[in-house]
């Protein structure tokens, strides 16, 4: 879907909105999801919708390490997650991105890969 003249309040509704849908889609609640992965482009963006889902203690940025890397951001969030133990066989993750041109789309999946790493304790590093 495109947003029009999108501003930061209509970037953070178009993450919402996808996440959302995404998940309506694949028949999931939002309290199943154990990781929301979002678009690396922008912490306080991220942050800000996490907020507004209520993924703030299930958001994994890897923006603070690698700044914004574009399309391979998610993917990229996803590998480390995993080499770090956090995602695990089971885990159902919600995605959503926003592209040039203010295009935006969503995801959900659960994650079929078995993790040899166990996963550490307490919450994700940066979760609030």
């Amino acid at each position: 879907e495109r947003v029009p003249k999108a501003n930061i309040d209509d970037v953070l509704k178009a993450m919402s909105k996808m996440t959302l849908l995404a998940l309506e889609k694949a028949g999931v609640t939002q309290k199943e999801v154990r990781w929301w992965f979002p678009h690396q482009a922008n912490y306080r963006i991220m942050d800000s919708a996490a907020k507004r889902l209520g993924f703030r203690d299930r958001m994994i940025s890897y923006i603070e390490n690698m700044g914004n890397i574009s399309a391979a951001s998610i993917f990229v969030a996803m590998t480390e997650a995993f080499n770090h133990g956090w995602l695990q066989r089971g885990d159902i993750i919600a995605m959503a991105a926003i592209g040039s041109g203010y295009n935006y789309g969503g995801g959900v999946i659960q994650w079929n890969i078995d993790n040899p790493i166990p996963r550490p304790g307490g919450k994700f590093p940066g979760a609030n």
